[in-house]
């Protein structure tokens, strides 16, 4: 029951399959004692996992296409925010001449990321942050890449702010997670603006 038409094999057609099922009113059981073997040529090298990257971002397009119910709002990712806020302050430093608002805004995006591997370390166990920035910045920069790329292929702003959303648990449970990232992302960046307001004070 796989869709063979798609343009990429192993990534996201799973999905696809599993969401038809359960919209033609049938059940999907488990089988929580079942042992699965994943082979390990899909990421072993870095173009196996540019590969993987490639084609999971791009079949989060493609989906969205096939199933445009499913795309919805969302709140936006944090590079789409991070990225508004430094474009707007490169913006206004280059109009006032001023960088303050710049180093703030780039010490903001230091802090929050230390931030972010510290609550995954208290959650899963910390990792050596060497390989945890590598694979926050590539791999999942990738994924966004080609997320962002298929859909400005397809004519379309979607995937800045828009998402797959297949049912009302992973709206419920996903609002939790999402609440926190957004609440760690102000409360950095008032720490931020806080510590270099009072670095610029003092110089005054």
């Amino acid at each position: 029951m796989f869709e063979e038409n798609f343009p990429f094999n192993l990534g996201g057609d799973d999905l696809d399959m599993s969401y038809r099922v359960t919209k033609s009113g049938y059940m999907i059981a488990s089988a929580p004692n079942a042992i699965t073997y994943h082979s390990r040529c899909t990421w072993d090298s870095f173009k196996a996992i540019r590969d993987r990257a490639k084609r999971w971002g791009s079949m989060e397009i493609l989906i969205s296409k096939k199933h445009p119910e499913l795309y919805m709002p969302i709140i936006p990712k944090n590079y789409v925010l991070i990225l508004i806020v430094l474009l707007f302050s490169i913006s206004t430093s280059l109009i006032s001449g001023k960088w303050l608002v710049t180093f703030i805004s780039c010490f903001w995006v230091i802090l929050n990321s230390l931030s972010s591997y510290i609550f995954n370390g208290f959650n899963s166990g910390f990792k050596n942050p060497i390989y945890y920035f590598i694979a926050r910045v590539c791999i999942q920069g990738m994924y966004e890449y080609y997320v962002v790329l298929q859909s400005l292929k397809n004519k379309s702003l979607g995937a800045f702010y828009k998402g797959l959303v297949f049912n009302s648990y992973q709206i419920k449970y996903g609002m939790k997670n999402e609440s926190f990232r957004i609440s760690v992302l102000f409360i950095t960046y008032v720490i931020a603006f806080m510590i270099f307001i009072f670095i610029y004070a003092g110089k005054i």
